[in-house]
């Protein structure tokens, strides 16, 4: 349960960020190089990520990595 937790609160973080920053789910896919779908995913906590997934978004949004899993 505990790593579908943390999955949960990667995910919506990623989203808080994301619209603090006033980008498009499909944007920031463009920008990462990844499918609008598979950040929808994440944000919904429904999709494990990577460490270097991690890293690509926050580069991204402009965070530290470690920011993104607060």
């Amino acid at each position: 349960m505990a790593g579908r937790s943390l999955t949960k609160t990667l995910g919506k973080r990623i989203q808080e960020e994301r619209k603090r920053k006033g980008i498009s789910q499909v944007t920031l896919s463009i920008r990462a190089g990844l499918s609008a779908n598979y950040i929808s995913e994440i944000e919904r906590g429904t999709r494990d990520v990577k460490l270097s997934t991690i890293d690509r978004i926050a580069k991204e949004l402009s965070v530290a990595p470690h920011t993104l899993l607060k």
